[in-house]
């Protein structure tokens, strides 16, 4: 091995730190408040078999902090190094954490404690004729254990928490804040383990914050939660062998009315977090709850041992487990299948009315104080009775036309009716499972995003700018969308999800398609950079398009007659009719740009082309008449009534389009600005 100088050596950064800082640093990372000593110390008594947990603190845990219980209590043998890094009794070998069942395993809580206060262990087991207590400083006992009188069980006393940590201290000054942490913790850990008796107490008061005996989950939930939530609430049960998990719980119906929301989640009985579940499910609550009410779930998720990895996150707030995105889906679509038959059912409490009291006005003094409880940059000022941007907008006088919009085009609207049929009289909704058009909506529903979802589920509209623009209001915030962009999404995912059901126009008279196709091809505008050669190769590509006209005719309602004459035309928005002006385009695009060699290929591409010809855009409105002024012929019109509320319901933003939505103005962001003038 080639040897370094030493003049080399002495220029090294690098050093080994010090056992007693590596020590710190692992302790400031487990124990970050007081309330994550507190959860280590009640999942150790649970996994002690303990039927009764006492919590008593001082100051919010930074004087003192209490945990006692009346588990099996620790071995006397066991005292000198209970303390220490990594000594544990619930693993041998690394392989024990795919089967292991208790909350602990790393042997750090009590060794991290240690090392940023004075902590002192007071225990008996059943075997013992005395209770024996310890002290511990940075996890080495200082003195040999005292035996003294006691009770069955564990007292861990912590007293002066971080007192070797001055900023950490510092940044947790709130102490109440602090305090409210412990106690909802306390809280979930009752729920869930209602078996166990959980009291939270400070140190000095005769009386307890928190008290919750031993009991069955509905009376705990009455207990900790209000018996309101017990009357607006339902039991939850979901399981699916081929991922290997069974989920169940409680969460409340679509009439419970709650200031917050609250998500209580255990994987294999340990309390951990998961954003991507609960971000699915308060979403699908927000399309059955009010404004401004939100649910209750608590949810214990049982996942095979050796699916789970419990061993990703230093305080063990988080787990990893396979088919999670498949998991939380099969969730969240029971969820929503529950709130749906609970919807039907939900009962209402009758109001009872004065007759003598008469029918008033709201006074404007009862308006003030409701709303000044609201914080002025975070009021949503939304009224669908208000007045729209579209008010204050100059409108061209009706009649006058351009040029554009007199000319006579090969097809028009007038031309083609809309296939009449009473609902009772359409076909049963025919289902397909071709792997193709699995695929595609796969495809769809991975690339969507939450947060563009989210926005257009929940907007107001507010104006048009021009047939591509629009504006929309989401709580406080302001933005422009590209409306055709999103349009033609939404077409597109239409075409797949509804893929062999559509309605469809039918023409008073077929339409030639090859003499379409001509006048297409003698437009300048479409084949302004291609060559005559590449306009040649057109109509023996069409011929393509005709010869698979059975199969457009049943999947797509695209009928041609054997003959080359077009009779139908696919209808994917009700009250929406398409610029029959531009078919021509339309069909030149179908022989140019649709790969006709592979069925995925194949549906993706036609219906990639169709949603182009569909979707609002300038040149669909330099086609459309005004005539009498209607103003259901109106881009904004159509903006409001028709597409808008089909984005609300069906559409799911691609996160590959983020120019479809741009944040014009934020009014908490505007309060920053007026308040810096």
């Amino acid at each position: 091995m080639t040897q370094i100088p030493a003049s080399d050596q002495s220029c090294s950064t690098i050093r080994k730190l010090p056992p007693e800082v590596v020590n710190k640093i692992a302790a400031g990372e487990i124990v970050q408040r007081p309330s994550s000593a507190v959860k280590e110390l009640i999942e150790n008594s649970i996994d002690a078999k303990s039927t009764s947990i006492v919590v008593t603190v001082k100051d919010a845990g930074f004087k003192l902090l209490q945990i006692q219980d009346n588990g099996t209590g620790i071995q006397p043998g066991d005292l000198p190094i209970a303390c220490q890094r990594f000594t544990t009794s619930k693993l041998s070998v690394y392989e024990d954490l795919q089967t292991i069942s208790t909350h602990g395993f790393r042997g750090e809580a009590l060794a991290s404690i240690s090392h940023v206060s004075q902590l002192t262990i007071t225990t008996k087991t059943a075997n013992c004729v005395c209770a024996y207590r310890a002290t511990y400083r940075d996890g080495n006992m200082l003195e040999s254990p005292k035996p003294l009188a006691g009770n069955q069980g564990t007292l861990i006393s912590i007293e002066n928490l971080f007192y070797n940590m001055p900023l950490r201290r510092e940044a947790l000054s709130n102490h109440s804040e602090e305090y409210n942490r412990i106690l909802n913790l306390i809280t979930r850990y009752a729920l869930h383990y209602h078996e166990v008796s959980f009291t939270l107490r400070k140190q000095g008061d005769f009386s307890s914050d928190f008290k919750s005996p031993a009991s069955s989950i509905s009376e705990k939930l009455s207990d900790l939660f209000g018996s309101s939530l017990v009357k607006n609430s339902m039991d939850f049960e979901v399981e699916e062998a081929s991922y290997g998990f069974r989920c169940h719980g409680v969460i409340s119906r679509p009439s419970y009315v709650s200031k917050k929301c609250v998500f209580i989640l255990f994987i294999n009985n340990r309390l951990v977090e998961c954003s991507p579940l609960k971000r699915s499910l308060v979403n699908i609550y927000a399309a059955y709850q009010t404004k401004g009410s939100f649910p209750f779930m608590y949810l214990n998720i049982l996942i095979k041992g050796d699916n789970v990895d419990v061993n990703v996150h230093p305080t063990k707030d988080e787990v990893r487990f396979l088919n999670e995105e498949e998991i939380i889906e099969k969730i969240a679509k029971a969820v929503d299948k529950l709130l749906i038959n609970a919807n039907t059912n939900a009962t209402f409490l009758p109001k009872v009315v004065n007759p003598n009291e008469s029918l008033r006005p709201p006074r404007q003094e009862d308006i003030n104080s409701s709303q000044s409880s609201i914080n002025p940059s975070q009021m949503v000022r939304t009224d669908p009775s208000l007045q729209t941007l579209d008010t204050f907008l100059v409108k061209s006088a009706t009649g006058q036309k351009s040029s554009r919009e007199t000319s006579r085009s090969p097809v028009t609207a007038s031309e083609v009716r809309e296939e009449a049929a009473d609902t009772s009289q359409f076909p049963p909704r025919r289902v397909f499972k071709l792997s193709s058009i699995l695929n595609l909506r796969r495809c769809i529903e991975e690339s969507c995003s939450e947060e563009f979802r989210a926005i257009i589920s929940n907007c107001t509209y507010v104006g048009s700018i021009n047939p591509d623009l629009a504006l929309i209001q989401n709580q406080t915030e302001l933005f422009l969308i590209n409306m055709r962009e999103l349009s033609q999404q939404l077409f597109y995912q239409i075409l797949i999800y509804d893929f062999g059901n559509f309605g469809r126009y039918i023409f008073s008279e077929p339409v030639d398609a090859r003499r379409l196709v001509d006048m297409a091809l003698q437009s300048s505008k479409i084949f302004s950079s291609r060559d005559m050669e590449f306009k040649r190769k057109v109509p023996a590509s069409f011929e393509t398009v005709l010869e698979s006209s059975e199969m457009l005719a049943d999947y797509f309602s695209l009928a041609f007659r054997g003959d080359g004459l077009l009779e139908s035309f696919p209808m994917l928005l009700r009250n929406y009719n398409p610029s029959f002006e531009i078919l021509p385009d339309l069909l030149v695009s179908l022989a140019l740009e649709v790969d006709w060699n592979s069925e995925e290929r194949c549906f993706h591409s036609f219906s990639e082309t169709f949603a182009k010809f569909y979707c609002v855009n300038q040149r669909f409105w330099n086609h459309r008449t005004k005539e009498n002024g209607d103003e259901k012929e109106s881009w904004a019109w159509t903006h409001q009534h028709i597409l808008l509320p089909a984005f609300r319901v069906s559409l799911q933003p691609s996160k590959y389009s983020p120019s479809a939505f741009t944040q014009v103005a934020s009014l908490p962001q505007l309060y920053k600005v007026f308040e810096r003038c």
